[in-house]
């Protein structure tokens, strides 16, 4: 089994990839200011894996990380990217991240992204620490995301607008997703005295 030594780690990459979650913020803003409290540097990559194969990469400083926890979405923009699941595109990001000097990477995300960096791992030896944001819950090993009980909170305060909709209306309700419908369903169970 491939090892590595965390002493030989100088510069770290952070990096929220798939789809935005509440909280991907302040998760990046911890690493950024933990990493700077013990003398490591920060690089943020830009829009996940597809910040890999374009270089996008910013110097992250404490500055960098002030006022962001409250901000919606992810300051580093995460993304999808269909190319990462081709042997040769991880190739290119290995040696794009190795260029800027990136020793390790800290993925926030959710399953997609876990099995982009499990197989950068594989493939590159490239440490990697995954902090699971997914507002899906859907991580082996985790009772809760970051991202989840946030969404369920938000889905109960419009399961009770539109309950209280309802009441004063003839119309329906329809789900057109089943991750809406689980989330949704999440709030709608936790209101007393709601049928669903």
């Amino acid at each position: 089994m491939a090892s590595f030594e965390s002493k030989n780690i100088k510069t770290i990459g952070v990096y929220a990839s798939g789809g935005d979650a509440p909280g991907m913020n302040a998760a990046i803003r911890a690493v950024v200011r933990t990493a700077i409290l013990r003398n490591l540097r920060v690089v943020g990559i830009v829009q996940g894996y597809t910040g890999f194969l374009k270089k996008e990469f910013l110097s992250m400083e404490l500055r960098s990380v002030a006022n962001i926890i409250q901000r919606g979405g992810s300051v580093l923009k995460a993304g999808r990217c269909p190319e990462f699941l081709d042997p040769k595109f991880r190739k290119s990001a290995v040696e794009n991240l190795r260029s800027t000097g990136i020793d390790a990477l800290v993925c926030i995300g959710g399953d997609g992204s876990f099995t982009g960096a499990k197989l950068l791992w594989q493939e590159h030896k490239l440490p990697i620490i995954g902090i699971p944001g997914t507002i899906d819950n859907d991580i082996y090993g985790t009772d809760l995301t970051i991202g989840f009980d946030t969404a369920v909170i938000a889905g109960t305060t419009h399961a009770l607008t539109l309950q209280y909709q309802l009441n004063s209306s003839q119309l329906g309700i329809t789900v057109s997703s089943a991750l809406v419908g689980t989330i949704l369903g999440a709030a709608l169970a936790s209101i007393p005295g709601q049928r669903i």
